[in-house]
């Protein structure tokens, strides 16, 4: 996906480059504005004509020939304005074209003063009649004409425009090979930027399947999860035995109903309380407190310690209690589980039990220390040997004279014991 984002980015851009250099390629291949360069073209012919026509007039009035034009002062300060008109130079002109159009200017405008002087210089010397002076002005005017100036004036000009054209075909050719290259790029990104949208589309599709297939697998697992959720919370329910959260520090974090029936509390009322001060009286030793508290710290994940601790409810007294204490496994900071257990009725049939054998143990000794000292005596043979006792307590074929034989013999047994 990011490989296709990349080509769009850059085949957008160098579309846009390829755009602008064709639309430079279309700027400079358009042709001027004809109107500016034929002025500018005009004002030169203008110009030299004028320069042509000045010098025609000094001609005639030297031959004494009527000016067409004229050539006083004036006439030169006018075709001067109109050389400093032609530093407008038309917008194509670079920098460098434009200071050499001034130096060719500059160089028109000194012969047009040096032109002028002459002329001066001649009418001065006709006025003092030295003639052969007035007519060494005249020709170095001639010689130095100002027309030539302004024929090399327009040479410069196009020879100028002439050099802009071949720089401006030259760039031409340059932008439209750089526009050529830049499209066969485009176009090549472009291809490779289907390809890769194709294969976008097929990832995309796959990804919609995986992304479905994740979708209901986690869905499942949810709806495996609440089940799990609600039958623990149904154990947690119906457990008769108090069930209780702590943190590692020993504070409540969640209790079941029969906690909260056994302790006589609510959970909302204790939840984040100490455990110990809750369910342990005050008047605990502290060694007790501590063997409950050291019991959970000491307990490792997944392993229980019991152990047996009188508790106490909200209004006061106080019962036996079974504590199971069992470390929750897993990662993060510890989690311990109390599960606590009222052995009120065990207690007291352990009670009853021991009283029961008291009463037997007692009212047992007695017969039963008789019996001891008899079977001592037997042991001791008052009444002689004891397998011959008992043999002469078998029966024989005269039943009377057995019968007071054992008579006697118990007599004597009895006297013996009595004794």
């Amino acid at each position: 996906m990011s490989q296709g984002l990349r080509l769009s980015r850059r085949s957008g851009v160098l579309a846009a480059g390829a755009l602008l250099l064709l639309c430079g390629l279309f700027a400079m291949g358009r042709p001027w504005a004809t109107s500016d360069n034929d002025r500018y073209r005009s004002a030169l012919r203008h110009l030299r004509v004028a320069s042509g026509d000045l010098e025609m007039d000094v001609l005639r009035e030297r031959m004494g020939l009527r000016t067409l034009h004229g050539s006083d002062p004036e006439d030169f300060t006018a075709l001067r304005a109109r050389a400093d008109a032609l530093r407008q130079f038309p917008s194509f002109l670079s920098a460098m074209d434009r200071r050499t159009m001034n130096a060719a200017l500059d160089l028109f405008v000194s012969a047009l003063e040096e032109s002028a002087a002459l002329l001066e210089r001649a009418r001065a010397a006709d006025a003092r009649g030295e003639k052969e002076a007035a007519d060494a002005a005249v020709q170095a005017l001639l010689e130095g004409t100002v027309s030539t100036r302004a024929e090399r004036l327009i040479n410069t000009y196009l020879e100028l425009y002439e050099r802009t054209q071949a720089r401006n075909e030259r760039s031409r050719i340059i932008f439209f090979i750089v526009s050529l290259a830049l499209v066969a790029y485009v176009l090549v990104v472009m291809v490779r930027l289907s390809r890769a949208t194709a294969d976008l589309a097929a990832l995309n599709t796959d990804l919609e399947r995986r992304v479905e297939e994740r979708t209901r697998a986690l869905s499942a697992a949810n709806d495996g999860l609440r089940a799990s959720e609600a039958r623990k919370a149904a154990i947690l329910e119906a457990s008769p035995d108090g069930i209780l959260l702590l943190d590692g520090g020993g504070d409540l974090l969640e209790l079941n109903p029969s906690a909260e029936k056994t302790f006589q509390v609510v959970a909302a009322d204790v939840v984040g309380r100490d455990f110990l001060s809750v369910a342990l009286p005050a008047e605990l030793p502290d060694g007790a407190r501590q063997k409950v508290l050291a019991a959970g710290r000491n307990t490792a994940s997944g392993q229980a310690t019991r152990l047996e601790s009188p508790c106490l409810r909200r209004d006061g007294s106080t019962f036996p209690a079974e504590l199971t204490i069992v470390r929750v496994p897993g990662e993060g900071p510890p989690r311990y589980t109390v599960f606590v257990r009222d052995i009120t009725e065990r207690k007291a049939v352990e009670r009853m039990k021991n009283e029961f054998i008291s009463t037997v143990s007692h009212e047992l000794r007695t017969p039963l220390t008789s019996i001891r000292g008899s079977l001592g005596l037997l042991e001791g043979g008052i009444v002689g040997d004891i397998w011959t006792w008992c043999a002469s307590l078998a029966p024989t074929p005269n039943a009377s004279s057995a019968s007071s034989t054992t008579s006697s013999t118990w007599r004597r047994w009895r006297r013996a014991s009595w004794s």
